[in-house]
């Protein structure tokens, strides 16, 4: 990302400010004193000549859930009469725009002239300040910035509050080193996040077509009720192919639950074709064996009833004999591999079922009932392991995309600590 080299200086010294532990070559000031705080504005939604223009207007939802250093461009443009006739005010290419309503802290920089709704408290920072040390010493404060919000129906950071944080001030050379440092990082987390989702869209369509089409070269397809399958297939209801369909433990749970013991799935251990181990309860080996009905054997496929229903995954090796919680468990018999079930529940075509299934209730349920209803195409088995291979492989990429990115997070929330309070220093 750098060439540049993280350095801890020798016999460094360091002052005690409002702003924290610094270096003593550090200054430290008011935001006010360093940067001009303006808020947004929205023009009358009642005159459509404020919602003819060429003038890009940010709401909040514009760079919620994004990564990036930058905005170009937004959903909604205002005109020239709508900015003179409201409370929004034209932002510099280089401002610092920052969500201080609901949502608090999520920021970037602009790099068009730009204009925001109510929902921003916006920076232009004077010659002292660098906007992108700003933008990323902002995205360092979200727990400090959460705990000034105020208001009852939603929180607000108040323009007072802000004027009076008291900030690190390196110098420009620093400062600008630094902000290098993390909007590379912030590149590179973007950038990974972007190949996962191109690599979940692959998988998205590889399962429409494995799941219609097959692996293998077929030349002859049928109508079914599901929409056309190679003609070698079959298509049965999914209690044909399962030697049982139960549900887990309903009745008071955590009456069972105890520190040690046999592990308990729950709906949010369940992901798509994957088990998270975080938050796992446990019973005892009689609670285990008094609810029988519900252990689980390796090669199981457990689907959540509640919530997220039908996402499924298989029983690995590590939880047989395990137990669970008000989850649908279904042992396919010898016609059906495990494998190739759970990715069907989870591909569009099964997710349709599911949803079908459910019948527009408020409380969405998958139960048992439904899940025997449940039409599952029926490759041979070798071709079922085939597709399953393919979708294993691309999940495989999937998770390896995903720890680069947690080594990224991970490193990114580390080096805030340091960076931005000078406990280690760049070389410049």
């Amino acid at each position: 990302m750098t060439n540049q080299v993280a350095t801890l200086k020798m016999g460094q010294k360091f002052k005690r400010t409002p702003a924290g532990e610094i270096p003593v070559d550090w200054g430290a000031s008011f935001l006010a004193d360093v940067a001009d705080i303006l808020g947004g504005g929205t023009p009358d939604r009642l005159n459509p000549e404020y919602w003819k223009g060429t003038i890009p207007w940010a709401t909040p939802t514009d760079i919620t859930g994004t990564f990036g250093n930058t905005i170009s461009k937004t959903k909604e443009m205002i005109s020239e009469l709508g900015l003179k006739n409201s409370a929004a005010k034209l932002m510099p290419p280089g401002s610092v725009l920052m969500t201080s309503r609901a949502t608090l802290g999520n920021a970037v920089i602009n790099t068009v002239p730009m204009a925001t709704n109510q929902g921003f408290t916006n920076f232009i920072c004077k010659e002292m300040l660098h906007n992108y040390f700003l933008l990323h010493l902002i995205r360092s404060k979200t727990a400090e910035l959460a705990r000034l919000g105020a208001g009852s129906t939603f929180l607000e950071i108040p323009k007072s509050a802000l004027r009076k944080i008291v900030v690190p001030i390196p110098s420009l050379q620093e400062q600008q080193s630094i902000a290098e440092f993390f909007s590379a990082l912030y590149d590179a987390i973007e950038k990974t996040n972007s190949v996962i989702a191109k690599l979940r869209e692959l998988k998205s369509g590889l399962m429409q077509q494995l799941f219609t089409k097959g692996v293998a070269n077929h030349k002859k397809f049928k109508m079914t009720k599901l929409g056309r399958i190679p003609e070698s297939w079959d298509l049965q209801p999914c209690e044909k192919l399962c030697e049982l369909i139960t549900v887990g433990i309903v009745v008071q749970p955590a009456r069972l639950y105890q520190e040690f013991g046999v592990p308990c799935l729950r709906s949010m251990n369940i992901l798509e074709d994957a088990i998270a181990d975080e938050r796992m309860v446990f019973i005892s080996r009689e609670a285990n064996e008094s609810h029988a009905k519900s252990k689980l054997k390796e090669g199981d496929v457990v689907a959540v009833r509640t919530g997220y229903p039908g996402t499924s995954c298989v029983v690995p090796l590590k939880y047989d004999g395990a137990n669970c919680v008000d989850l649908v468990i279904m042992r396919p018999n010898k016609l059906l591999a495990g494998t190739f079930l759970s990715r069907f529940i989870n591909s569009p075509a099964g997710r349709k079922q599911v949803l079908q299934g459910q019948g527009g209730l408020a409380q969405q349920h998958f139960n048992v009932g439904e899940v025997c209803k449940m039409l599952i195409p029926v490759p041979p088995v070798d071709e079922q392991q085939e597709i399953s291979d393919v979708l294993i492989t691309t999940d495989t990429e999937i998770n390896n995309e995903e720890r680069i990115k947690e080594s990224f997070e991970s490193l990114k929330k580390g080096l805030m600590k340091v960076l931005l309070y000078g406990k280690i220093r760049l070389r410049t």
